[in-house]
């Protein structure tokens, strides 16, 4: 028999959902704890409508992160610290830090897909290849450029 879900029901599926239970798990469990009803031609045809919504969404989000992958491959960020003579930064550069300047630079990325992969965090100046997860299974790779901030020297009269 088909039902309809109204709560989340553990190894059988989501709120919302229509799935074929036998009646006496209806009628003894989901019926008593009011976790499901049966499901008319009505809710069978929303369920579907609403799968076909959601895959045609997940297409289009899935488009949208490939094209964000094909501008971002190959794309430089330059990030400046303070670093010694021999190029040993003062501070690594973390995930946290490249996200931040990747998004200063491309003001209309979603910082909540993308996720920057660093086998170890950056110490040193230099130019490296840096991964990144834009989620659906989607990887592309950007370079990131560290580089010591000058300092000017004030001059002084002895």
């Amino acid at each position: 028999m088909k039902i309809l879900l109204l709560k989340n029901v553990e190894k059988l599926g989501k709120q919302g959902d229509v799935k074929d239970v036998s009646l006496g798990y209806f009628k003894n469990f989901l019926m008593i704890k009011k976790l499901a009803r049966l499901a008319g031609k009505q809710d069978v045809l929303q369920v579907q409508e609403n799968e076909i919504k959601k895959e045609k969404q997940l297409e289009t989000a899935v488009l949208e992160t490939e094209a964000l992958a094909k501008k971002l491959k190959g794309c430089e960020i330059v990030i400046k610290l303070k670093a010694g003579e021999k190029g040993q930064l003062f501070e690594s550069v973390d995930e946290e830090k490249i996200k931040k300047q990747l998004f200063s630079q491309e003001k209309n990325l979603n910082t909540e897909k993308v996720k920057v992969i660093l086998d170890e965090h950056i110490k040193k100046t230099g130019q490296y290849p840096v991964n990144l997860d834009l989620g659906h299974n989607i990887k592309t790779e950007i370079q990131v450029i560290v580089k010591a901030i000058e300092e000017k020297k004030v001059k002084t009269k002895d």
